[in-house]
């Protein structure tokens, strides 16, 4: 019998779009597994050696770079992992590797999932790697109203405001193509309407799966998020409309020109009569990057040191 290529699910969005909630909800799920911590590698090593059987080098050389990610940097630090268990004979693909990176994970337990999962933000960027490395496999991505996810990019990273509302807009657009145009199988589930009805947005997502709807999904057993306003054990209802307290409605306006095409498409409300969304250059693209890059430094190294605070750097370099 043909063994099941996994991951089969994956589940991403904009950091601080409520990605770990999302998960944390159909963890409670009897038959969906997806890992504490974020993969990364996954993309990298599909690209590098989908579509061939591997010999002993790159068994190893694949098991290296799996072993050196940032995965296995928060990982070890609570857990035990046998890495000997990924060092299969040649001949085998890196779905055999995979498939035994998460058979490892649970203690072999994973026969009894219907979904075995990864919850990477990054993933966004290699949805198409993603969509044509695992053809049987469902996307869920959850969306954030803007202006929101760019305060609490701001609050938890010192970011700017504005740059963040760009990065959202040309991520989520370029998801959104790539996803498309593959026609591959996603749904995609608003932060907004997960607080607003949990169960109603669960739902959706297990019937999506081909699943039965669990009632216990909707159970926080502990909390989810370490910094902004989500903190704590229980699903915050109130955690969405935030900007309309913190920003003028000068400031809106300006934020919302940048963003109207998608504010629209989400159904979010929008104060902007442009038709479509304004840009700006990309001298000042790139100093809003600089001083975004200086202010994550100097978070970093004053939360957890200059060698923790390097790899925090680095995971999120790209956000």
């Amino acid at each position: 019998m043909t063994q099941r290529v996994l991951p089969n699910l994956f589940l991403m969005g904009m950091p601080r779009s409520g990605t770990k909630l999302l998960r944390t909800l159909l963890n409670n799920h009897t038959k969906i597994f997806i890992p504490e911590f974020e993969t990364d590698f996954i993309p990298s090593v599909i690209a590098e050696f989908a579509g061939r059987e591997l010999s002993e080098r790159d068994v190893s050389r694949a098991v290296r770079k799996i072993k050196g990610s940032s995965f296995f940097y928060y990982y070890l630090k609570k857990y035990e992992f046998d890495f000997d268990r990924l060092m299969l004979r040649h001949g085998c693909t890196i779905y055999d590797i995979l498939r035994a990176f998460f058979f490892e994970l649970r203690g072999g337990a994973i026969e009894n999932y219907a979904y075995v999962g990864d919850k990477s933000p990054r993933n966004m960027r290699s949805c198409v790697i993603l969509a044509n490395g695992f053809p049987d496999a469902r996307f869920i991505h959850i969306v954030r109203d803007p202006r929101d996810y760019a305060l609490s990019v701001k609050k938890a990273w010192g970011k700017n405001e504005l740059r963040a509302i760009l990065l959202w807009v040309k991520e989520i657009t370029s998801f959104r193509n790539a996803i498309v145009a593959d026609k591959k199988q996603f749904i995609e589930v608003r932060y907004e309407d997960l607080l607003a009805d949990p169960e109603a947005a669960l739902r959706k997502c297990t019937e999506f799966l081909g699943l039965d709807y669990e009632l216990d999904m909707v159970h926080l057993s502990a909390p989810v998020e370490k910094v902004g306003d989500a903190r704590g054990a229980v699903i915050k209802r109130d955690n969405a409309g935030k900007y309309f307290l913190n920003m003028s409605t000068a400031h809106i306006e300006k934020i919302d020109d940048y963003c109207v095409e998608l504010l629209h498409l989400y159904g979010y409300p929008c104060s902007s009569e442009r038709l479509y969304n304004k840009s700006i250059s990309t001298v000042m693209d790139k100093v809003l990057q600089s001083l975004d890059a200086v202010s994550v430094l100097r978070l970093h190294i004053r939360k957890r040191g200059f060698r923790d605070g390097l790899v925090g750097i680095i995971r999120n370099s790209r956000y």
